[in-house]
């Protein structure tokens, strides 16, 4: 099976044809700030110049067999399995506009925790915007987020490397997995 996300950018484009309005803005004005999160943009350079961008790095240099091996033996892992962290270069050039559709949307940890104190769970919904829509939608129709993580292929297709981690499945742009009987979607 091969996967492209052509259908993403072509959504864009319909939505920018119909709201007369380029999808980042109509993004922006229609959902982003409605939610509270007014910082978050699909301009890449914007986020850099305004110190809303993270630099991006990965792990690299681990052996994920010796790995699978440590924690089989000792149910932990140790230093090396980590990694050497590696700087990469941002994932799109330029202002990243062309690939708001697909995704690109630099979001900030400000945004992420705005108005948030240290409280309880019930009252930190009811502080933070985007997570009170998640639960109860009133922006996006609640059909449209639940359409959202919904399987559609399989995301990886090797095997599982630790028992409390369950295969990665793709569902309309984020994957799904689980880590010990949870369900986590990215």
């Amino acid at each position: 099976m091969q996967y492209n996300n052509i259908h993403y950018f072509i959504i864009a484009e319909i939505v920018a044809h119909l709201t007369k309005s380029p999808y980042p803005a109509y993004v922006k004005a229609h959902i982003l700030d409605p939610v509270g999160m007014p910082s978050s943009t699909y301009n890449h350079t914007e986020a850099e110049h305004t110190g809303r961008r993270s630099q991006t790095f990965v792990r690299a240099d681990r052996d994920a067999t010796k790995c699978a091996e440590i924690w089989a033996k000792k149910n932990k892992l140790d230093r090396s399995c980590y990694g050497q962290p590696f700087v990469t270069s941002w994932f799109a050039r330029g202002d990243g506009l062309y690939i708001a559709g697909p995704g690109g949307l630099v979001s900030s940890a400000n945004d992420v925790v705005r108005h948030c104190a240290p409280s309880s769970s019930a009252r930190l919904i009811r502080q933070v915007k985007w997570l009170r829509e998640l639960l109860d939608p009133k922006v996006i129709p609640q059909k449209i987020i639940s359409e959202t993580h919904k399987t559609i292929i399989p995301a990886w297709g090797g095997t599982i490397e630790f028992d409390e981690v369950g295969s990665e499945i793709y569902g309309q742009g984020q994957i799904t997995s689980n880590y010990r009987g949870h369900e986590v979607i990215q």
